[in-house]
């Protein structure tokens, strides 16, 4: 995990060295099960931030979440 504020900009990225997106999609098992990277991101939407999650090169994803006017 890091954070960062600078210059009234505060951001927090967190990185994991797990089997990625991707293959666990796959892996679900029932419908909506997944909701809570969308739940995330309308979290950080309301605050006035932003939230992205990708995978990692090697495996693992790693989330971002940005927001502006922190003091």
């Amino acid at each position: 995990m890091k954070a960062d504020a600078i210059a009234g900009r505060w951001t927090m990225t967190i990185r994991d060295h797990g089997v990625g997106l991707e293959n666990h999609k796959s892996s679900a098992k029932l419908p909506g099960e997944q909701v809570g990277i969308e739940m995330m991101k309308e979290r950080m939407l309301a605050i006035g931030g932003s939230l992205t999650v990708r995978d990692t090169q090697g495996g693992g994803v790693q989330v971002r979440a940005e927001i502006e006017g922190i003091r």
